[in-house]
């Protein structure tokens, strides 16, 4: 069953072309020229880019000052130190602002005097609120103003 690729094709059948159907086969070598081409000039972009990349990076090197000769070592952050580092602050932030919450909580659940002589107290913001809702807000007197004319 050896085919004969260099005859000329069969003519198609008119019921294929009817229904649009391809009658001629592919074209191997044009597809395979196309993607030799077609890699060729990606793997030549691939390569002009890497060596642009190459040449930048090594210009940018070149264009930094020397270091200091006086420079000891890295630069130190400005006081105050707001993030944990291994030397100068142990805490993650997230350890600091679940201490914080627990400061808060401890603050807003417990009784104290605000002012003794006066009778000012600090309650229990819960304690707070079931009394809101159990007499309601304090009403403040109406003030006596006159319209301007």
């Amino acid at each position: 069953m050896h085919e004969n690729f260099d005859a000329p094709p069969t003519p198609p059948d008119p019921e294929s072309l009817k229904r649009g159907h391809e009658w001629r086969d592919m074209n191997l070598r044009g597809l395979m020229w196309f993607m030799v081409i077609f890699f060729g000039i990606g793997l030549l972009v691939h390569v002009i880019v890497w060596i642009s990349f190459r040449n930048v990076a090594h210009t940018a090197v070149s264009n930094d000052p020397a270091p200091s000769p006086l420079n000891t070592g890295p630069a130190q952050p400005p006081s105050p130190i707001l993030q944990p580092t291994q030397k100068y602050h142990e805490k993650q932030p997230w350890q600091d602002l679940q201490e914080m919450h627990e400061r808060e909580n401890a603050h807003l659940s417990r009784y104290a005097w605000i002012d003794e002589k006066a009778g000012i107290v600090q309650i229990p913001i819960d304690r707070a609120m079931e009394l809101i809702v159990d007499h309601g807000l304090p009403v403040a007197p109406a003030a006596n103003v006159k319209p301007s004319n």
